[in-house]
């Protein structure tokens, strides 16, 4: 299953893990997460295409937002969260700043990426 791929991808890239160490989230932080955090949400899923029988590959497109208390660390966070999620698929949008949140106090990026299995 894709959260089995996408979790071992995150917990395999030491940098990233230098940073946020376990608080890695599917969909939801909690109430009141400790900084630095990600959060990876499953958009879509999208069969491969073919002219006949059943398609043979999904394309999983994952939503990763990350968040950390300060700017340098943010912008670490986002390259250790990208070069992770790489490693299994294919950036689509992003990475996009959504500055820094008044309501959580939290500087946060996002980005997607598409991440192709085989059935």
């Amino acid at each position: 299953m894709i959260a089995t791929i996408i979790t071992a991808a995150l917990k395999a890239h030491a940098p990233l893990v230098a940073i946020i160490g376990p608080r890695r989230y599917r969909d939801f932080a909690g109430d009141e997460p400790v900084a630095p955090y990600l959060v990876w949400s499953l958009l879509a899923t999208v069969p491969s295409s073919q002219i006949a029988g059943r398609p043979g590959a999904d394309r999983w497109s994952i939503s990763v937002d990350v968040f950390s208390t300060d700017r340098a660390e943010s912008d670490a966070l986002l390259i250790a969260a990208r070069d992770a999620m790489e490693a299994i698929g294919r950036m689509t949008s992003g990475p996009q700043s959504l500055g820094f949140e008044q309501e959580t106090r939290l500087y946060r990026y996002t980005f997607t990426v598409d991440v192709f299995e085989n059935r």
